[in-house]
């Protein structure tokens, strides 16, 4: 927090100042003028990680959680027009479900997959979801059977 305090702080607050120079002088309906304005209504935000250490000073981690969605954009085009797109949602979801429980999503979806077939039409199927998984697996068994 000190090093924020030191570090930081002195940077954000010749920032601010700048903020309220600039938006003195631009216009506000200007693209600039918008950012400025934006960037002076977020400001409480901005600061937050100054007294709260519980905040990143970047966005990294957000960014990295994204990136395959943003990169896979491009490859999905086509996946809507013979309706697998409920399909592929559905699909994906599973999949951030299983890597925010700290499975394999290939694995855990490879056992699902295969116990489906032995369970009876109307069972529950709880156990299989992925918070359930990762309660009941060590480690070593979430990588073995998912």
């Amino acid at each position: 927090m000190r090093w924020r305090r030191t570090r930081a702080g002195p940077i954000l607050a010749r920032f601010a100042d700048w903020l309220g120079e600039q938006a003195r002088s631009a216009t506000p309906k200007s693209l600039f003028g918008q950012a400025v304005g934006y960037a002076r209504n977020q400001w409480p935000s901005l600061v937050r990680n100054m007294t709260d250490a519980r905040f990143s000073n970047d966005n990294g981690a957000a960014e990295r959680a994204i990136r395959p969605i943003a990169v896979g954009r491009a490859n999905w085009l086509q996946i809507g027009g013979d309706g697998g797109l409920a399909t592929a949602s559905v699909l994906l979801s599973v999949c951030a479900s299983a890597r925010r429980n700290g499975l394999d999503a290939w694995a855990y979806l490879t056992h699902v997959l295969s116990e489906l077939p032995r369970r009876a039409a109307g069972t529950d199927l709880d156990d299989l979801l992925p918070d359930k998984r990762a309660g009941t697996l060590g480690r070593a068994a979430q990588r073995a059977v998912g």
